[in-house]
């Protein structure tokens, strides 16, 4: 075994037992020490992907992206798991709602890969993923997510503040930031935008995982931004649907009326898909 080897080999045990030590503190219902563990578990992780990006950079395989993607999802729901279980912090829940959406988004794309045991653990993230969208700790957590939090880590200020001085996360953010623009955990490329943006259809279906968010993400790819007045309307809808997301998550019945008039929407955009 030569140098890298070791090195590789190291890191990969102390992954394994920082995800082991969290797993047992969260057990014994120690929430805080849990996350020190699995924050320690995504710093090994960034160093891991790391190393492996550089070997596979111009060709990352498909196996190597959904290994990432699900090593990814399973430590921000582990974590999200001490938030909920006794670290109520909303704005750093938010914060990791928002990167475990897009990374779970990306893995949904090469579900034609999965086989049957990636398959069933990635439909149980999604159950798991939608309930945290819906729990009742977050209160209006589908408007805060879409209309705030991707807002406030725009800016190295809002960033402080979502860090409240807390240096762990601040590096935990780091990590991430890292991990995410990887090509083989092609989460948020560098150069791409870090959010799907659909806060009115997300706000009226009171999740991001409805299988008419992808019809209508697909539309806007395939066809509004192909052409100069797509990308016109497009820009106007991120400007102004945060105010019609905020105003539906207020009012349920136009909601209802809302998402109604869009599943109708969906289905032609499915029967005219060509």
């Amino acid at each position: 075994m030569n140098g890298t080897e070791k090195i590789i080999k190291r890191y990969t045990e102390d992954y394994q037992r920082h995800i082991d030590r969290g797993d047992f503190y969260l057990e014994q219902n120690n929430p805080q020490q849990a996350l020190k563990e699995y924050i320690g578990a995504i710093s090994d992780l960034s160093f891991l992907l790391s190393f492996a990006n550089r070997s596979e950079k111009d060709n990352p395989s498909v196996h190597t992206q959904i290994s990432s993607l699900t090593s990814l999802t399973r430590i921000l729901i582990k974590m999200l798991r001490c938030y909920l279980g006794g670290i109520l912090d909303h704005r750093k829940v938010l914060f990791l709602l928002w990167y475990l959406k897009d990374t779970y988004t990306a893995l949904g794309k090469l579900e034609n890969y999965f086989d049957v045991k990636i398959l069933k653990v990635y439909q149980n993230y999604g159950e798991e993923i939608d309930r945290y969208f819906k729990d009742p700790k977050l209160g209006e957590s589908v408007e805060a997510f879409t209309e705030g939090i991707s807002k406030l880590a725009s800016t190295k200020e809002g960033l402080a503040e979502i860090d409240g001085g807390d240096e762990n996360f601040k590096e935990l953010r780091k990590n991430l930031d890292e991990i995410c623009s990887l090509e083989i955990c092609p989460v948020r490329p560098k150069g791409s935008s870090s959010s799907d943006g659909c806060f009115i259809a997300t706000a009226a279906y009171s999740t991001p995982f409805h299988p008419d968010l992808d019809t209508f993400r697909s539309f806007r790819d395939r066809k509004l931004l192909s052409n100069f007045l797509g990308q016109g309307f497009v820009r106007l809808y991120y400007k102004t649907s945060p105010t019609i997301a905020f105003y539906l998550n207020k009012n349920s019945l136009m909601k209802g009326f809302i998402r109604r008039r869009l599943e109708h929407l969906a289905e032609w955009m499915r029967k005219h898909d060509n």
